[in-house]
Parts: structure tokens; sequence; C-alpha cells
């Protein structure tokens, strides 16, 4: 059979959920796929390139679900309905198909390494097969939402479709910025901030400053443009958090 590829990009049954720089697509009805020839392909930043494949593969013993990341993307864990697995940022990642004749599905987080920053996304996806009256059977695989932040460092935690807002926990410490909006200044509060890095709606580094494990860090944004702006706190152990700011 002739090798077939569906490529999200440029379906039109979709919807499309813009949440401010958090790219959402929900699919109705879902993309799915059931020969192990064909694949499913997402392109979370839209730059026509493929990030990441869904496939059926078959080997001696049946068939596998698997996942294959592209272009410097990376797996960074699956969360199905029985726990959450840390894959430690791996390119391909392979699961038996389910034998549940449902489904199986996995919520997985991956992200890019772009410079210094990071861009991450997420989605969902499943497997399952479907019997016929002979005994016979078809594996499928499905890919029912994802979603991926255009924002740098922004840590985009699985099924989030908006940003946060004044105080950020995704990180062991809890960071806060304020005032909120700001004229002359911001000050970033926290838990051993190594560095502050502030950027644009479209990704431009404007400003940093070194907080050398401070608990409190204050940015000059007297000269910057009225506009939405992101700071991105990165902690002396390497966690980052990235907060909302509006400049007056």
């Amino acid at each position: 059979m002739k090798k077939a590829f569906i490529f999200i990009t440029f379906l039109c049954l979709y919807v499309d959920y813009y949440a401010q720089d958090i790219v959402y697509h929900d699919f109705e009805p879902d993309i799915m796929t059931e020969h192990d020839t064909d694949s499913i392909t997402i392109d979370f930043d839209n730059d026509g390139i493929s990030d990441m494949s869904l496939v059926i593969v078959s080997n001696s013993t049946g068939y596998t679900f698997g996942l294959i990341a592209h272009g410097g993307w990376q797996i960074s864990y699956v969360e199905d309905e029985y726990a959450t697995i840390t894959l430690t940022d791996i390119t391909e990642w392979y699961n038996p198909l389910s034998w549940d004749p449902y489904f199986y599905q996995e919520n997985l987080c991956v992200r890019k390494v772009d410079a210094n920053c990071c861009y991450y996304g997420w989605f969902r996806a499943y497997n399952g097969y479907i019997t016929f009256p002979n005994g016979g059977f078809r594996s499928y695989i499905g890919l029912d939402k994802y979603a991926y932040c255009t924002i740098p460092d922004y840590p985009l935690r699985w099924g989030q479709t908006e940003l946060s807002t004044g105080v950020d926990e995704n990180s062991e410490g809890v960071f806060a910025v304020y005032p909120n909006p700001a004229k002359q200044s911001v000050t970033l509060i926290g838990q051993q901030i190594a560095e502050a890095r502030l950027y644009s709606v479209t990704g431009q580094l404007v400003a940093t400053k070194q907080g050398n494990g401070t608990e409190s860090l204050t940015m000059d944004v007297s000269g910057l443009p009225s506009g939405l702006y992101f700071v991105t706190a990165i902690g002396e152990d390497g966690s980052r958090s990235v907060l909302k700011v509006v400049k007056e």
C-alpha cells in the first residue's frame, strides 16, 4: 500500500481556538488512521515542517503505537489513566496497541530547545481496535487535540489553553510580578532567582537581568512601548516560570 501522510496543518475539519499566544486545535471529528503504512503528522509551530508523527508499526509480535519527534522536538512525558511517565526528552516512544475494545489514550507534553530558550506544546493521542463478526480486527490510532505556545520558555502544562496571569506555580517556588500593569519598572519575587528575561509578544528578547539567587529582582521597563510582555524567571535549580506583564 502506498504510504499516506495526513498533514494536520492543511486539514480543514477542525475547530481552532487562539488564546492570545497559545494556539489550540480541537479536531471535530478526530483525525484517525487504521493502516500500518499511514501516519498522522503534527506541525506545532505551523512552519510547514513535520514536528511529530503518530504511527502504527508492525513487528514480529504484532503492532505498536509509535510517536516520533522531528526537527529538535522532544517528548517530555506521557500521562495516561494509570500514571505519569517521565520520558527525559526522548525523540521516539512506542507502546503496544491497546486491546481495550474502546481506546487507550495518552496525554503528551513536548518541547523544542531553540538557542537559549524552549518552546512547549501538548497533544492527546489514542489507539484501539475494531472487531469483525468473523473474528478479525482492525487497529487504529487517532489525534484528538493539540496546543502550542509561541512565547519562549512558557512552561505550557498539558491541557492548558490560556496564559497564566500574575502568579505561576509550575516550579518549586512561587513567582509573582508587580506592579501589573506597570509604567516604570516591574519587580519579580520568588525563591533563588538566577536570571530574569523579558520578551515581547512576538518572542523578541528585550531585556535581561541577573539575580544571583536573590528573592527579589527589579527590571526597568520605562523605555518600552506600551503593550503585553512576558517575563521568564529562571531559578538557581534551572526551573523556569513565565508571567504576563502589561506595560502602560
